[in-house]
């Protein structure tokens, strides 16, 4: 992709970002009316690349590229999904691997399945724990890539647009499980909790240091961040083990950033979510598709927090027929009817390529819009 041809799109997306029908779902978005039906359609990078045919060797080779294809990601979802409203934002992210490759992993990319992480662990005695020290922000793991993105992009794109440079959004577990390997990990929970602790000190420390120095490099405060935690989920995690070895650390960078954005595990964590409320400055909930949705709003959902509804991308959408797409929306409206809630069909992968995919994604959104007559935006509708 060409600088040119990637202005062109920032020009199409700052047009409709200004638009009367982009302002009124962003108005639809801010009001967090309880009982109010919103959704998004997140598909992965990986189905993305394969829906718009790009390569993702190109995407995280080239920024030029990479901001061309979120623009066309944005676009394609606004005309056909009508999901998330259009803004003049470029958010540089590496996928999961990102905070695991500074310890040293191996990022493996190919040209249509999201980046993901080398089987060697950067922790594979417990003596290399000594041996990682502190992370440098501008030169460890992917960081030369980040900030070659970002330089390059501000340089590039008309002065209204931001660039978002990497945040930190796992988890401190997650990392550990990806840097020890998940059965050493387990391991050192059940053997040795003294080297566990250490392990989830020095992350924390990481975390922090890295979002200190982020916000430094930005000229601005440390903020709230998503924290992904798909790793902790019942039953792999108890309820006992997450407030014992895991929730004290993730109370702790909480408390450091002023917040969480989101809490995120698309695992089973009903048993858990009385635990995750304890964290300070929670901005949103949670529900994955294995939660009990009803259990996990009334605790997440409190003083209109709002609560993401994780649909089951298989069950609820893309083998679903018509009358099960239609019960699990009615499911949702009525479980979630005092509640702030945001419906996610996501983070989702091909299942059966997008000539079968997108037409079940389009009927599921045609039926959450029929089911929402208010819906400010109009999108696909219903054949017969």
């Amino acid at each position: 992709m060409t600088k040119a041809e990637l202005l062109r799109l920032a020009e199409e997306v700052a047009e409709l970002a200004d638009s009367k029908e982009n302002k009124e779902l962003q108005a639809w978005w801010d009001a967090r009316e309880p009982g109010r039906f919103l959704y998004q359609i997140d598909p992965t990078i990986g189905m993305w690349s394969d829906i718009l045919d790009f390569s993702l060797l190109e995407h995280y080779s080239d920024p030029i590229t990479y901001a061309g294809n979120l623009f066309r990601i944005a676009l394609y979802r606004f005309k056909e999904f009508g999901d998330v409203p259009l803004t003049k934002t470029i958010n540089i992210t590496f996928d999961a691997p990102f905070e695991s490759c500074l310890f040293g992993m191996e990022w493996i990319l190919s040209e249509h399945i999201e980046p993901w992480l080398g089987r060697k662990p950067a922790i594979a005695n417990k003596e290399d724990l000594d041996k990682l020290g502190m992370p440098d922000f501008y030169k460890s793991g992917l960081m030369p890539l980040a900030h070659r993105y970002y330089q390059e992009l501000r340089e590039v794109l008309p002065e209204d647009f931001e660039v978002v440079f990497p945040g930190w959004r796992r988890s401190q577990f997650g990392v550990a499980w990806h840097i020890r390997g998940h059965n050493e990990l387990l391991v050192d929970i059940l053997d040795d909790q003294e080297f566990f602790h250490r392990l989830m000190d020095y992350l924390t420390d990481v975390a922090m240091d890295y979002c200190q120095k982020r916000a430094d490099f930005l000229g601005r405060e440390v903020e709230p961040t998503w924290l992904g935690n798909d790793e902790v989920n019942c039953p792999t995690v108890s309820p006992g083990m997450y407030e014992d070895l895991i929730l004290p650390y993730e109370i702790k960078l909480a408390e450091f950033l002023g917040g969480l954005t989101n809490w995120h595990s698309c695992g089973d964590t009903t048993p858990l979510v009385h635990l995750i409320d304890r964290i300070p400055g929670l901005q949103t909930g949670y529900c994955g598709p294995w939660n009990d949705m009803r259990k996990t709003v009334e605790v997440l959902g409190k003083n209109n927090r709002p609560v993401y509804i994780g649909l089951n991308i298989v069950d609820d959408v893309l083998e679903a027929d018509g009358a099960a797409q239609d019960r699990k929306i009615r499911e949702i409206q009525e479980t979630c009817a005092d509640f702030v809630y945001w419906v996610r069909m996501g983070p989702m992968g091909t299942l059966n390529g997008p000539e079968a995919d997108l037409p079940k994604i389009k009927e599921w959104v045609a039926r959450a819009q029929r089911a929402n007559p208010d819906y400010p935006v109009r999108r696909q509708q219903l054949g017969g």
